[in-house]
Parts: C-alpha cells; structure tokens; sequence
C-alpha cells in the first residue's frame, strides 16, 4: 500500500526502537510502548508472528500499528486470536488516510497469520476507520471500583507468587476452561508471558477450595491521573464461585492498604467478568468518572461474521490495559 510520499510494509524486528519512538511522538512518554523493551515484549510473543504495520516516508518510520496474537478459543474451539491496538500516526504525518492503510494492512496480515478474531477497542481517532472494514460491537466496558478501606479478615485467599500462580493456572483453566465459549486461553503460558511485562510491578493473589486452585487475582498499582494518590488495576479475576471471588478482593484491599485508595476493573457489561466484580463487591462507576470505552470484534478471515452474537470472557489485562 502506497502514497506518492509513504508506503505501508509489515515492521521488522530492527524496526521495534523505531516504532517505540513513532509511539512517543504520537503519545507522549507515559505509554508504556513507548519503551522499546515493552514494545519488543508484546509485540514479539510466543503465540505468533509479529503483525505491526507501519508507514515510512522514505527510509523513515512516520505511523504504525499492532495486532498482539495470544491463544485462545472460538466458540470453545483452541484458536489464534489477537488484541489490535497502539495506532500512531506521528504529529507531522495525519491527515493522510495512513491510519485507514494501516488497518487494512494488520487485517491482511491477520489473516496470513491464521487469526479467527481480533478484538478492538478503537478511541474516537480510530473509530470511523475501524468500522468501515467490519468491527462488530461486542458492547460498553464498563469500570467498576471497590474502596480499599473497610475490608474484612480473608480467609481463603493469599498472595502469590508468578510461579505460583503459573503452577494454579493450568488446573485453574483445566476446572474453568470449558466455560469460556469465546476468549483468551487462561493458562500458564499465558500468565508467565503476560506478567512478564519490563519494568511492571504485578501483585498476584490465589485461592484455593477442596478441589485446588479456585481463583486468581491480578493488579497494577498505578497513580491516578492529576491526582496525588495511586489506584490499584485488577487485570485478572477468575473465581470458581462468587464466595471465593469475595475472598480475592478481600485480600487484595488488605495488601494494598496504604498503597492505593481503591480498586478499578474494567467489564463488559452483563458478561461474566461484571457479574464476578459484582459478586465480589464491586460497583459500577458512573459514566460521568470515566470515558466509555466500547469494544468490538473482526473476523480477518471473513468466515465467520456472527462472532459478536455470541457471549466473550474479556479480562481488563486482555485489552492492553497495561
């Protein structure tokens, strides 16, 4: 794909340091993928080949892209499915149409890479172009929050280590997995990459009932934007019941008092995940706190275009909430 003053081509590995940059022109230096070490972590991972479109005008990289491939299941069968994300165009270089290009070309390469679905969750910039080549509404993803104060004793749940929570991910998914009929392959290999993130501070949390592990737990302490204090991202939550989801976040508020004032958790609305958060105590934010953020579905292969009829297991960590 070419303009007479840019070209689009798939991104190589030397190009990653490049690409950061274009992200912190683009962005500014607080997104992660502004670091070429967090953008070579995810977009070079072990469930498939690297799919990062970019736009050069000459030899120089001006724009980019991502499809971040994982493992995960279509209507319960094992598939390669991708999160898209990280579109920066430099300040220089928009209003060319090379966002659209871009797109078009992460599609393609979606598809040579055997990709049965991508989710996209594509800001107000982004948003005309990704519906014009077949994004699927899955719905609103809701942020629902708990003070960390006024917390219980736990009783069942703990912190854990990453190994540990490796080690309980694979029976966790084994007991759980069949329940996910559209999502990401929850097991160890997905948690040993995802955490693994440069640079990241994750506090992890498991609980255990007569059968084994029952539950994990994900956050990110993170300081709140124009505020003093910090807030605590919960990236995971999976619990084999609603009792056992309220021991995980009692734990959590207990491990976090006096590092951030309160959890948030991002949800679909009436899915899954929202009904776990509610039954653990969580409650939606109103609109009014947060910007919505809505989250759809494509199918690069074209084979399947009822993808967004059916109920998706979304977790926060998913969608590149970092």
């Amino acid at each position: 794909m070419t303009s007479p003053t840019w070209r689009v081509e798939l991104a190589r590995d030397e190009d990653l340091a490049e690409v950061a940059g274009v992200i912190h022109a683009a962005f500014g230096p607080h997104n992660p993928k502004s670091d070429f070490e967090v953008a070579r972590w995810q977009y070079r991972n072990p469930f498939g080949p690297m799919m990062v479109p970019v736009a050069r005008v000459g030899d120089t990289i001006v724009a980019s892209c991502a499809a971040i491939p994982y493992r995960g299941v279509i209507d319960g069968r094992p598939v390669r499915i991708a999160i898209t994300g990280d579109a920066a165009v430099h300040p220089d270089h928009r209003g060319q149409g090379i966002y659209a290009a871009l797109h078009r070309a992460r599609l393609d390469a979606m598809a040579e890479a055997g990709v049965a679905a991508a989710i996209m969750a594509p800001n107000s910039n982004s948003r005309r172009a990704t519906e014009g080549v077949g994004w699927m509404p899955l719905g609103t993803m809701d942020v629902l929050a708990m003070p960390v104060l006024g917390f219980r004793s736990a009783d069942q749940a703990a912190t854990a280590t990453l190994p540990e929570v490796c080690e309980a991910a694979d029976r966790l998914w084994e007991r759980l997995g069949h329940l996910v009929q559209n999502g990401v392959t929850r097991d160890s290999a997905w948690f040993r990459w995802r955490y693994s993130r440069p640079g990241a501070d994750y506090r992890a949390w498991l609980v255990h009932d007569d059968e084994g592990p029952a539950g994990i737990a994900v956050a990110a302490i993170r300081k709140a934007p124009g505020r003093s204090f910090a807030i605590a991202d919960v990236l995971e939550l999976t619990a084999a019941r609603p009792a056992l989801a309220r021991s995980l976040a009692i734990a959590m508020r207990r491990e976090l008092r006096g590092s951030a004032v309160a959890l948030t958790l991002g949800a679909l609305r009436d899915s899954d995940l929202g009904r776990t958060a509610s039954a653990a105590g969580f409650r939606r934010l109103p609109a009014r706190l947060h910007a919505p953020l809505a989250v759809g579905v494509v199918d690069p292969t074209g084979e399947n275009p009822l993808l967004h009829q059916a109920p998706w297991s979304l977790q926060w960590g998913d969608l590149d909430h970092l």
